[in-house]
């Protein structure tokens, strides 16, 4: 611990700067004396008064140095408001931070207000006291872990330098080095899931701009290893906004650059790729459907062939059926009106043998009564002749007379 730096308004935080300081044997100075008494980044105790809130002058302080305690003097009781003054203030949870009331002089009260304010101040002082004797022997221990875990990440034994990196951060918990070599050790065990939440723990706590840029530039490296380039990039330009000299963050931010140009130009190839292929496979997919189709067209027609084939010959073959049928049919007819035909030749025949055998059998009687009648029908038929020719002759010659 270098020294007490305090900004005062009343001048209470300055009273209890010098009355700590005079405790624990520690230089105490305003934020105006410690910019030249005080080297940037050395180990301090911060004393500010509190207005609404917030500790007037943290800000600048944690900017330059590294900060190991704090304490707010205000209005309000001691030990008060920490929560609401930790929040507004963005005070890392490993900082331990007080508050104590100010604007009174010990000196003019009396009584038992004298007597308790006396007491207040005095546990502050030992508590402040008490945490700072501590520190050595804890910061002793710390160190020689993270030594221990040094020695073992040079040797590339990262998971064990890992154990003692996590044992030093366990004897102090606000111990930045521990913390950030912790995460580191992750990273090279290709833990990023774990190193990231570090690194970005460490982040959300931090207030000092060199180490904010050393956390940023890790949490790009890790992002970059985790495939995303593009919060790389951002992680990079947070890292060069807090250390803009960083030519390493530089570097890192370049590549990362190309990186992304090189994974958009792969991108856009694979996408014409995929798109080639899936234009050919699409043709592919076209000509093998149409070649499909085709052959199921042929298959049809040769089905449908078939079909008519086939209906041709049933259609022959009920034709031919039809024909036999008919021929049958026919040959049936003919044989029936054949049958018929000679029925009738039999009966004709048997009705002409019947009258030949009944004349045969003729009487006399009957006999002579045909001749006598067939002589009448012959003189009949004489005369009718004879009187034809006579009616014959009389139109000849009535003919010849007329003419003359």
């Amino acid at each position: 611990m270098r020294a007490i730096v305090y900004t005062s308004n009343t001048g209470s935080a300055a009273k209890y700067a010098k009355l700590l300081s005079h405790q624990i044997c520690i230089p105490s100075y305003s934020m105006e004396e410690a910019k030249t008494k005080v080297k940037q980044g050395a180990e301090i105790i911060y004393m500010g008064w509190i207005m609404a809130g917030k500790i007037k002058g943290y800000p600048e302080a944690a900017r330059k140095y590294r900060i190991q305690a704090v304490c707010g003097v205000g209005m309000g009781q001691t030990g008060t408001q920490i929560a609401e003054v930790r929040t507004k203030n963005k005070v890392p949870q490993r900082i331990p931070l007080f508050t104590l009331q100010g604007t009174f002089d010990i000196k003019k009260l009396h009584g038992v207000y004298k007597i308790m304010m006396n007491v207040m101040v005095k546990s502050m002082i030992i508590t402040v006291v008490t945490l700072l004797a501590a520190w050595p022997a804890i910061a002793q221990q710390e160190r020689k872990f993270i030594r221990e875990g040094n020695e073992l990440f040079e040797k590339q034994d990262f998971e064990k330098a890992e154990v003692e990196y996590r044992k030093a951060a366990d004897k102090k918990a606000n111990s930045f080095e521990a913390a950030f070599n912790m995460a580191d050790a992750l990273y090279k065990q290709k833990k990023y899931d774990e190193a990231l939440e570090q690194f970005s723990a460490l982040a959300k706590q931090e207030t000092d701009k060199e180490r904010l840029g050393e956390i940023y530039h890790n949490i790009g490296n890790t992002l970059l290893a985790m495939e995303k380039t593009d919060e790389s990039i951002e992680a990079y330009k947070n890292s060069l906004r807090n250390r803009p000299a960083s030519e390493q963050t530089k570097y890192n931010l370049e590549f990362a650059r190309h990186k992304q140009q090189q994974d958009q130009q792969n991108q856009d190839q694979n996408k014409d790729q995929n798109k080639d292929q899936n234009k050919d496979q699409n043709k592919d997919n076209q000509d093998q459907n149409k070649d499909q189709n085709q052959d199921q067209q042929d298959q049809n027609k040769d089905q449908q062939d078939q079909n008519k084939d086939r209906q041709d010959q049933n259609k022959d073959q009920q034709n031919k059926d039809q024909q036999d049928q008919n021929k049958d049919q026919q040959n049936k007819d003919r044989q029936d009106q054949n049958k018929d035909q000679q029925n009738k030749n039999d009966q004709n025949k048997d009705q002409q043998q019947q009258p030949q055998q009944q004349q045969g059998k003729i009487s006399k009687e009957d006999a002579e009564r045909l001749l006598e009648a067939l002589q009448n029908d012959e003189k009949n038929v004489q005369e009718k002749v004879q009187k034809q020719k006579a009616q014959e002759q009389k139109a000849k010659k009535m003919k010849i007379e007329k003419d003359w």
